[in-house]
């Protein structure tokens, strides 16, 4: 049975950026596109240029990610990558008002979704884009019972760094320190992927 080429270049692609090797990463993702488009291949270019320093190609693949998944009916997926969307256009670009966009989008394709790490994810952008440190807290203390509810690293490492964030800011500095840490543990110790 002869192998795929696409799905060869993406393994390769996330071998190379598990590894930090992004200059590999974006030539197998990019070979990768070139052979089929594929959601897979689109997210690894996106995320690989934003490691890059290309925040436009970045925003630029991961867009075209996310029209690939929605056309398939891939909403959850669809509503992660809205996420980081949401994030980039205000943090890396200042534009509030499509940032507000790509939440209210992830929002709407999560409405009638089972529940899962995503609605985690939309808890965590949530408090993330918010500078008020009691808003900030119900997001993460959210977010971080769907990660641990659901088994996921990333999530929980994420919530954690929140609610510590949080905490500072409202001026609980050990508990604060506490959850930072336990945040640092779970990304050293090597239980997160992204």
């Amino acid at each position: 049975m002869a192998s795929d080429p696409t799905v060869d270049l993406v393994s390769t692609g996330e071998e190379a950026l598990s590894a930090g090797d992004w200059e590999a990463a974006r030539d197998a993702f990019a070979a990768a596109v070139d052979e089929e488009p594929s959601p897979q291949a689109l997210d690894g270019l996106g995320r690989t240029l934003w490691w890059l320093g290309d925040v436009d190609g970045a925003i630029e693949h991961r867009e075209r990610t996310y029209a690939v998944l929605r056309k398939r009916g891939e909403s959850p997926a669809a509503a992660k990558i809205a996420l980081w969307l949401a994030r980039e256009y205000l943090e890396a670009l200042g534009n509030q008002p499509a940032s507000n966009g790509w939440i209210a989008r992830a929002q709407g394709l999560l409405r009638d979704a089972e529940p899962g790490p995503v609605h985690g994810w939309l808890s965590l952008t949530r408090g993330g884009l918010s500078s008020d440190p009691d808003e900030m807290r119900t997001h993460a203390e959210a977010a971080l019972e769907i990660g641990r509810a659901n088994d996921d690293p990333d999530l929980e490492a994420s919530a954690l760094a929140l609610l510590g964030r949080a905490m500072l800011l409202a001026g609980e500095f050990e508990a604060g320190i506490a959850a930072l840490d336990e945040a640092m543990v779970v990304v050293t110790g090597g239980e997160v992927a992204d």
